[in-house]
């Protein structure tokens, strides 16, 4: 019989009062993993000083991974005590770290800036704090949005499950000044990871005992353009909501701007009847635009200042760091194999790994993408490739991106070292039984990849849609 989580708890000062915490909800501890691993749903690690007491149980932890969930894994816990490599790893994801003794430039010049402390599990941000006082976060605000979404972002780019992280806001940006994955939890803060954790576990259960039905959508951006140069501003033909619409962002000089339009298709459950869906919204979009001479731009960045994504909306599918990981590493990789060079400057602004949010509707919005509308065939690769992982992620067992040289790779935009790495998911994909229904849509994307051919960004996507003035007569 399954037994819950156990916990490997090292000598930290944090570890005796959590010892109580683990007492009163009857979960099981030790500094030594027990004989039976099997036992136990998942394993939490606490803290850095638990990696020493793994030597001593080297039998276990070849057939842990067969068996349970090991969250806070001891090589991740390792890299956090060289300070150097870890702020090089924050600053590849477009963080700003100041973990090695210098002052980050804080928006006030007084030595007492604030540090906010986020307590982060599971994709979450539990509790927060400024100073040891407790913040009553409200995700209405602003601040409170950044402050938690950078919090999580920081214990996703190091590869953890858990960890309170420390960030003083400066003048345009937060500094993380803390990284700690056994912090010393308030009263309050245990009683919401137990919540959590007992809701992650209740999450595994369902997961074991069968799929619900999954529904993908997506809102895609494209950039029109007149004379294959100048920009035109889509909200000259839409506004900013409903199927067809337009996006874009705070402009120092000019206030919101709102160059980009938006195509958010009705969502579907299957691919092909999504890549249906959006061609339909195109001809309802080329309706609204009353100039044929207006090309549609997709890609990653089609002209300078201009970055494009292509957010998939998932539904009917449980959030996890797991799922994250394998969206980044089987879909976000092999599609920057195949951007054109200028394209790599969108990251990592934009693109960044693990870029998600929440809706209110239940599911969550994988934002790492740049747009994939180029052409049809890529989009059912896209979309075809995204039903596959959200279903079988747990089949998935590369992680390339975890390396350093691969995450260098993915941020610049060297196509020559992320090669071996595509290679190898796509000859794992190749091997799995659950992935026969999936291969040949996927394969468009993965051929292209291979054989370091880009797509075709700079040409206007209504060619290879067939939408006004290029449909097909009938």
């Amino acid at each position: 019989m399954e037994a819950g989580p156990f916990f490997l708890i090292g000598d930290e000062k944090s570890a005796v009062r959590l010892r109580r915490f683990l007492g009163r909800y009857g979960w099981a501890w030790g500094q030594t993993l027990p004989d039976d691993v099997s036992r136990y749903s998942a394993i939490y690690q606490w803290g850095k000083s638990a990696c020493a007491l793994l030597s001593a149980n080297s039998k276990n932890t070849s057939t842990i991974k067969e068996h349970v969930r090991w969250f806070n894994r001891q090589t991740e816990l390792q890299r956090l005590e060289d300070l150097r490599l870890t702020e090089k790893r924050l600053k590849l994801h477009g963080l700003h770290p100041a973990l090695l003794g210098a002052k980050p430039p804080y928006a006030s010049l007084s030595t007492k800036a604030a540090v906010y402390r986020v307590f982060v599990s599971h994709l979450e941000a539990l509790i927060a704090y400024r100073g040891m006082a407790p913040l009553q976060l409200d995700m209405n605000r602003r601040f409170d949005r950044q402050l938690c979404r950078l919090a999580i972002r920081v214990v996703y780019a190091l590869g953890l499950e858990f960890a309170e992280v420390g960030l003083v806001p400066g003048a345009h940006c937060f500094y993380v000044v803390h990284i700690d994955p056994a912090p010393q939890l308030s009263e309050e803060a245990e009683q919401l990871w137990a919540a959590q954790i007992k809701t992650e576990l209740a999450g595994m259960r369902t997961d074991e005992n069968g799929r619900t039905p999954l529904v993908i959508g997506s809102d895609c951006e494209l950039l029109l353009c007149r004379d294959g140069a100048r920009v035109v501003f889509a909200n000259r033909y839409f506004t900013r909501f409903g199927r067809i619409g337009c996006d874009g962002w705070r402009d120092r000089r000019r206030g919101m701007i709102y160059p980009l339009a938006e195509l958010r298709p009705r969502p579907q459950s299957d691919a092909v009847s999504l890549i249906k869906e959006i061609r339909r919204t195109m001809h309802k979009a080329v309706l609204q635009v009353d100039d044929d001479r207006v090309e549609w731009r997709a890609g990653g960045m089609p002209k300078p200042g201009f970055a494009l994504g292509g957010h998939l909306h998932f539904s009917g599918v449980r959030l996890t760091t797991r799922l994250l990981v394998a969206l980044d590493n089987y879909l976000a990789l092999p599609l920057v194999m195949v951007e054109r060079e200028e394209e790599r400057a969108r990251r990592p602004r934009y693109g960044f790994l693990g870029d998600f949010r929440r809706k209110t509707h239940g599911g969550f919005e994988y934002r790492t993408l740049s747009s994939w509308l180029v052409t049809p065939r890529l989009a059912m690769a896209v979309c075809s490739l995204a039903l596959f992982i959200a279903q079988y992620h747990d089949e998935l067992k590369q992680n390339p991106l975890d390396a350093l040289p691969l995450q260098e790779a993915y941020y610049s935009g060297d196509k020559a070292v992320l090669h071996k790495a595509v290679a190898s998911l796509w000859e794992e994909l190749r091997t799995l039984k659950s992935f026969r229904p999936y291969e040949a849509a996927a394969r468009p994307l993965m051929e292209r990849a291979l054989s370091f051919k880009p797509w075709p960004s700079e040409r206007d996507v209504r060619k290879f849609w067939k939408i006004r003035p290029y449909a097909i007569m009938r």
